[in-house]
C-alpha cells in the first residue's frame, strides 16, 4: 500500500475490477462481509459466477483498509459531535449568564430600596410583608443562580436575611411589647 494516500483510495496496481469490489465491500460499513460483497456484485451483473473478492481481499488488505476508513469516519463524527457540544455548551453558558445578570439586578434593585426604608416609620404589619419579600426574592435568585450555575445553596440571600431579620426583631420588641413574636 502507498502510504502517501488514504488506505481507503485505490492502491497502485489496483486493477479497477477489485477496488470497484473493495469499494462495495467497505461502503457496507462496521457489518460488512465478504458474502454480502459476493453477492451484491453477481446481482449487479447479473452473473452467478463467483468473483475472485477472496483474492484480493487478501492481495490488497481490505480487512485493514476498510477498519482505517472506519476510523477515519469516526474521528469526523466524532469532531463534529464535539463542535456541536461546544457550540450549545456556549449557548447555555450565555443563558445562565444572562439568568445571573437580570436576577443580580433585580436583587440589587431590591436591595437597595430595603436599605433607603426608615424602619421607624412602619407598622409591624409593613415589616413582615418587607421580610416576606425579602424572602421569597432571595429564595427566586437562590433558584435562578442555582439552575444557572448547576449548584445548590445559593444562600447569599437569606444570610443577608439572617442580618437583617434579628435588627427587625429587635426593632419590634420596642415598638410592639416582649414575648409577642413581630414576624408572625
Amino acid at each position: 500500500m502507498d502510504n502517501e494516500r488514504p488506505p481507503w483510495l485505490r492502491q497502485p496496481g489496483e486493477p479497477s475490477a477489485a477496488y470497484a469490489a473493495f469499494r462495495i465491500y467497505f461502503e457496507q460499513g462496521p457489518v460488512r462481509t465478504m458474502v454480502a460483497t459476493i453477492q451484491y456484485l453477481q446481482t449487479l451483473k447479473g452473473d452467478r459466477r463467483t468473483p475472485p473478492v477472496y483474492k484480493w481481499s487478501s492481495q490488497y488488505d481490505w480487512e485493514d483498509r476498510a477498519a482505517a476508513y472506519d476510523e477515519y469516519t469516526h474521528q469526523d463524527i466524532t469532531e463534529v459531535q464535539r463542535g456541536i457540544a461546544a457550540s450549545q455548551a456556549k449557548i447555555w453558558a450565555e443563558r445562565r449568564y444572562q439568568i445571573l445578570e437580570e436576577d443580580f439586578e433585580v436583587g440589587s434593585r431590591f436591595y437597595r430600596r430595603f436599605r433607603s426604608i426608615d424602619l421607624s416609620k412602619l407598622e409591624p404589619k409593613d415589616l413582615r410583608t418587607i421580610a416576606a419579600a425579602w424572602k421569597d426574592a432571595s429564595a427566586v435568585r437562590n433558584e435562578a443562580v442555582s439552575r444557572a450555575t448547576g449548584t445548590e445553596d445559593m444562600d447569599d440571600g437569606i444570610d443577608v436575611l439572617k442580618v437583617e431579620i434579628p435588627k427587625l426583631k429587635e426593632w419590634f420588641k420596642d415598638q410592639v411589647g416582649p414575648g409577642q413574636n413581630p414576624l408572625g
